[in-house]
């Protein structure tokens, strides 16, 4: 029987052993202005025809890591 490795000896990976496929349940948008190196969460509201290019974008990685498990 062989053990299962920790997460240090995987550098904080561990291998997904169900097959349900992976969807993005929660994005942030990081501002960093030119007058210091912070962070910030940007509040704004996006304009509609962004909001649904972004959309399009986040369903294009759930599908490439989908893929990537074969599902």
């Amino acid at each position: 029987m062989s053990r299962k490795l920790t997460l240090t000896e995987t550098h904080g990976y561990r291998k997904r052993d169900d097959v349900i496929p992976r969807r993005i349940v929660s994005t942030r948008i990081l501002i960093s202005w030119n007058d210091t190196t912070k962070e910030e969460v940007s509040h704004h509201d996006m304009p509609n025809d962004l909001a649904e290019q972004y959309d399009d974008w986040l369903a294009m990685i759930e599908a490439e890591e989908n893929a990537k498990r074969g599902l």
